[in-house]
């Protein structure tokens, strides 16, 4: 403001003071208050003495209540930018610029307080709705509840040793040891406790043989395991079996002893369940 206007916004504070009342205006703006059940008149801009208004303290401007005295309103947001008086005026008016973010860029709006006989803040009221927004900006919209994530599918393999499970060089549901049932039946047991989609049911045999020996004696102790669960209470529908032989051996024995070549083949003699699943617990060998 130059040294021109800020004389005459003195003078003309001083004549608010001295005057004790408002000045009528002519022009005026029209609006609705935020309940659109009244029109609020808002004086033309350009009977403002002060018609560039002011950049005000936005938290200032927040803190303004009914019920304030004029006194409060004046030491928060200052005198009003019209020419009202001070001690006699219903209502006093103001010019608010805001910076909208964007630069120098900026919104005026105009913001009204209405008095009560006791010369309290009875109403205030913004010229339009994205003033007032900009105090009190519209709350961010909750974020959009995130879709439930299934948990991921699972695939667990569980070798079970066939010595443990039956006599040597037999797979049949006779053959099956009795601590091979105890296993079979705790298998059962933990298989229950998943959302089971498929089992696949895999025997093996050690290289001892010929091909068409272990093909069969594999493939019959897959069947028979997944009769066992069958009967235990696990669905047949999601079970598979197949016998792999001595194809897919996982040993390195080279020992010229029979007996000693037998153990250092355990390992190959196995039947290997791989459960396709979501699991509540951990499933051990």
């Amino acid at each position: 403001m130059n040294n021109k206007h800020k004389v005459l916004a003195a003078l003309t504070f001083v004549t608010m003071l001295l005057g004790g009342c408002a000045t009528s205006h002519n022009a005026a703006e029209n609006t609705s208050d935020a309940s659109g059940d009244q029109q609020v008149q808002f004086p033309a801009r350009s009977t403002a003495w002060l018609k560039e208004g002011t950049f005000p303290n936005e938290e200032n401007l927040r803190k303004i209540r009914t019920g304030m005295s004029k006194n409060q309103l004046y030491a928060l947001i200052d005198k009003p930018h019209f020419s009202e008086g001070l001690f006699g005026a219903k209502q006093w008016n103001y010019i608010f610029n805001f910076h909208t973010g964007k630069g120098n860029e900026f919104i005026t709006c105009q913001y009204r307080v209405d008095f009560d006989a006791n010369s309290l803040t009875r109403a205030m009221y913004w010229d339009r709705p994205e003033c007032a927004n900009i105090l009190n900006p519209v709350p961010n919209a909750a974020p959009p509840a995130l879709a439930a994530v299934a948990p991921p599918v699972e695939v667990q393999k569980i070798s079970l040793a066939t010595d443990a499970l039956f006599r040597f060089a037999h797979g049949e549901r006779k053959d099956i040891l009795p601590e091979g049932r105890v296993k079979l039946d705790q298998l059962a047991q933990q298989l229950k406790t998943m959302t089971v989609e498929k089992i696949l049911v895999v025997g093996h045999t050690d290289r001892l043989g010929t091909d068409a020996y272990n093909d069969a004696l594999s493939s019959s102790r897959a069947k028979t395991v997944v009769s066992y669960l069958a009967d235990a209470g696990i669905q047949p529908a999601l079970m598979h079996a197949e016998g792999r032989g001595k194809r897919e051996s996982i040993t390195t024995c080279d020992q010229i002893n029979r007996a000693e070549l037998i153990s250092c083949l355990q390992p190959d003699r196995r039947v290997v369940l791989e459960v396709t699943g979501k699991s509540k617990t951990l499933l051990r060998n």
